[in-house]
C-alpha cells in the first residue's frame, strides 16, 4: 500500500513540476468544476481531519485563479442549464458548515475577493454538538493506545468511518462507544464550539458568501422514508431561508448517498440544483441534480494540480 502511495506522489510531483498538469488542466476547458472543502485547519497545522490547512489553502487559491474563473454555485449551475459556459468556471465549496470556514477560510476569500458556497447542515447551526465522524476522530488521534503516524491514524479513521456510513445512527452509536472504550478514551469535551453560528453565516452572507442546504441533521437520505425525507430536505431549505431571508437554491447530498426517492423530493422542495460525491468535471449535458465535484484535500499543490489535471489515473 505504502510502495504504492510513494509511486502515486511522485507522478504527483513530476505532473506538477514539468509543467504537464498545467497542460491537461487546459483539456478541462468550457467545463464547470466544483473543489469540495470541509474543514480548514490554522496556517502549519498538516493533519487535519477532513480539512487543510490555511496557508496551504490559500496557495490553492492562488493557483485556482490563475487557470479558472471563480463564480457562486448559482453563476456555475445556470451556465451548465444554459450551456453558456465559455471559460473553465470554478465553484469552491465547504461542506457541513464548520466555524474554522469563518476563522480561517473566510479571511482568504476576502482577501482574494472571491466567493463560495457552504453547505449547512442546519440542525447543528450554533450548538456545541459534533458530527458522529468527528468523534471517531478525535477518539483514534486522542487515544494513547494507539502508535504510529498521524497519516495512518487518518487511513484508519477513513476505515472505520466508511464502514459506519451505512448503517442506522442508533447502531453506529453503540459500535462508536465500543471503539471509544476499547481504547480507554474519555474526551471528546473541546469546550469549544466547531459549528458556525447564525451571526458568522449572516456576516459571511452580507459579504457575499453563498449558502446551502446539507439537511437538518446530516442523514444518510437513502434511509429515511418520505416522511424524513421531506423533513430533512425541505425544512431544512426553510429554516435557512427565514434565518438568511434569502432564497436557498442550493442542496448537498450527506454523503453524497442518494436515490431516485431522495433526488425526487430535492427537485420537489423548488432547489435548482444539487451535488453529489462524483468525482469528476461537469460539462453542459450533465444532470443538474447529479452535480459532480473533487476534493479539495490535498497535501500541496503538486497533489491538487495533478487530481483536477489528470483525475482517472493517479
Amino acid at each position: 500500500m505504502f510502495l504504492k502511495k510513494g509511486i502515486k506522489n511522485t507522478t504527483k510531483k513530476i505532473l506538477y513540476r514539468s509543467g504537464l498538469a498545467n497542460f491537461l488542466l487546459g483539456c478541462n476547458s468550457h467545463k464547470l468544476l466544483i473543489l469540495c472543502h470541509h474543514r480548514i485547519a490554522p496556517p502549519g497545522d498538516k493533519f487535519t481531519y477532513l480539512g487543510v490547512s490555511q496557508d496551504i489553502f490559500e496557495q490553492q487559491i492562488v493557483f485556482l485563479k490563475k487557470y479558472f474563473k471563480i463564480v457562486s454555485f448559482k453563476e456555475g449551475a445556470e451556465s451548465l442549464k444554459t450551456g453558456s459556459i465559455r471559460e473553465s468556471l470554478l465553484v469552491l465549496n465547504f461542506d457541513d458548515g464548520y466555524r474554522d470556514n469563518y476563522l480561517y477560510a473566510f479571511p482568504i476569500l476576502k482577501k482574494y475577493n472571491i466567493t463560495a458556497t457552504i453547505f449547512l447542515a442546519a440542525g447543528f447551526i450554533g450548538t456545541k454538538e459534533q458530527f458522529w465522524w468527528d468523534i471517531v476522530a478525535d477518539i483514534i488521534l486522542g487515544s494513547s493506545h494507539l502508535k504510529g503516524k498521524e497519516i495512518e491514524k487518518m487511513d484508519m479513521i477513513d476505515g472505520i468511518n466508511d464502514s459506519l456510513q451505512k448503517i442506522s445512527p442508533k447502531e453506529r452509536n453503540i459500535k462508536i462507544e465500543v471503539i471509544r472504550k476499547k481504547l480507554e478514551f474519555s474526551g471528546n469535551d473541546r469546550g469549544e464550539r466547531e459549528i458556525l453560528n447564525w451571526e458568522e453565516i449572516k456576516e459571511m452572507s452580507r459579504y457575499g458568501i453563498e449558502f446551502g442546504s446539507h439537511t437538518l441533521t446530516h442523514p444518510d437520505l437513502t434511509l429515511l422514508g418520505k416522511d424524513g425525507l421531506i423533513r430533512e430536505i425541505s425544512m431544512s431549505k426553510q429554516v435557512l431561508e427565514g434565518a438568511l431571508g434569502k432564497e436557498i437554491l442550493g442542496f448537498a447530498y450527506p454523503h453524497g448517498f442518494y436515490n431516485d426517492d431522495v433526488k425526487k423530493i430535492v427537485t420537489e422542495s423548488n432547489y435548482l440544483y444539487a451535488r453529489t460525491m462524483l468525482n469528476g468535471f461537469n460539462n453542459i449535458s450533465e444532470d443538474i441534480f447529479e452535480l459532480k465535484c473533487i476534493s479539495g484535500y490535498s497535501y500541496g499543490l503538486d497533489d491538487l494540480a495533478a487530481r483536477l489535471s489528470y483525475r482517472g489515473v493517479i
